[in-house]
C-alpha cells in the first residue's frame, strides 16, 4: 500500500538568513511517498524572495503584502490536494526521519493534528502546553505528554481533512496563537491531537523570525490574546480574562510602562473584531 501525499508548507517573511535551511531539511526528506514542498513568500523585502525564485524543487507562492502567518497558509492550503500537510516554521529545522516518522503515527493512532518534541538548542521545547479556559490563559507544557490542548505551529503535521472542516486557520490571528485556535477548534470538533515522544524536528534560532519586531511584537501578541479570549472565553468570564492578560503582561511579561497603554488598545481591539464577526472566522456553530 502506497505511503499516503504530503505537502511540506513553508511561510517566509525576511527569512534570507535562515529560510534556506529550513527548505534544504524539507529536500532531505526519506519519506518513501509523494511529497512536495511549497513556499509562501508574505512580500518580503530582503532578498529572500529572490533567492527562493532560484531554488529548484519548491513550489513558491508569492503574495503581494504580508498577510500573517495564518493567511498566508489560507492562500496556499485551496492549491494542495495531498493527505497530509506538514508545516514548517522557516528558521526550524526538520531531521530526514521527521515525515517517515510522523505519518505512520498519526495513521495508526488515527490522529487529526501532530508534532514531536523539538529541540531548541540547549532546551527541550515540547511544542504543547495546556490551555486554560476559564481566563483564556495558554501555557507551555514542560512535561512528556502525549495527549494535549494545543499543538505549537512550529512543526505540525495535520490531516488535510482535518484542516478541511475547520476551514483552515483563522486568518484574523496576524501572528502567534493561530495554531492555539485551531486545536482548539480541533478538540470541540472531537478530533484527537497527539505528541510524538522523541524531538525530530531543531528550532536553534526559536522566535529569529519575530524577535526583531520590539514593541510592535507585543502589541501583535496582545491583539492574538484579545482575539483567543473573544472566541473560547465564556461570556461571564471575558472581563476578568482580559484584565488577567493585562497583569501578565505587567508583571510576567515586565512589559515597559510606556507600551502598556498601545499593548491594552492591541488586546481590546483583537477581542472587539473576534466579537464583531457574525460567525467569527474558524469557529464552530454553537
Amino acid at each position: 500500500m502506497a505511503n499516503p501525499s504530503v505537502t511540506i508548507l513553508i511561510v517566509n517573511y525576511n527569512g534570507l538568513s535562515y529560510v534556506m535551511k529550513a527548505i534544504d531539511s524539507a529536500l532531505e526528506q526519506q519519506y518513501d511517498g509523494p511529497l512536495q514542498i511549497v513556499v509562501v513568500d508574505n512580500a518580503s523585502t530582503d532578498d529572500s524572495l529572490t533567492l527562493l525564485r532560484q531554488t529548484s524543487g519548491i513550489r513558491l507562492i508569492a503574495n503581494d503584502s504580508n498577510r500573517g502567518y495564518g493567511a498566508g497558509v489560507n492562500v496556499a492550503l485551496p492549491s494542495i490536494s495531498t493527505e497530509y500537510i506538514a508545516f514548517l516554521n522557516p528558521d526550524a529545522r526538520a531531521r530526514p526521519e521527521w515525515l517517515e516518522t510522523m505519518i505512520p503515527f498519526m495513521m495508526k493512532g488515527d490522529i487529526a493534528l501532530a508534532s514531536s518534541i523539538i529541540s531548541a538548542g540547549s532546551e527541550t521545547y515540547f511544542a504543547s502546553g495546556r490551555y486554560f479556559a476559564a481566563l483564556g490563559v495558554s501555557v507551555d507544557s514542560h512535561e512528556r505528554r502525549e495527549e494535549t490542548d494545543w499543538i505549537t505551529g512550529c512543526a505540525l503535521v495535520a490531516s488535510r481533512a482535518a484542516l478541511s472542516s475547520l476551514d483552515g486557520f483563522d486568518d484574523g490571528f496576524f501572528l502567534y496563537y493561530e495554531d492555539v485556535d485551531l486545536c482548539l477548534r480541533a478538540r470541540k470538533r472531537g478530533l484527537r491531537l497527539k505528541i510524538f515522544q522523541e524531538p525530530l524536528v531543531d528550532h536553534p534560532d526559536r522566535g529569529s523570525s519575530t524577535n526583531a519586531l520590539g514593541r510592535r511584537k507585543m502589541e501583535i501578541i496582545y491583539e492574538s490574546r484579545g482575539r483567543l479570549i473573544g472566541k473560547h472565553v465564556a461570556f461571564a468570564m471575558r472581563i476578568p480574562a482580559l484584565a488577567a492578560a493585562l497583569a501578565l503582561a505587567a508583571f510576567h511579561n515586565r512589559i515597559p510602562l510606556a507600551w502598556m497603554i498601545p499593548i491594552t488598545r492591541a488586546l481590546v481591539r483583537g477581542f472587539r473584531n473576534a466579537l464583531r464577526e457574525s460567525p467569527p472566522r474558524g469557529r464552530l456553530p454553537t
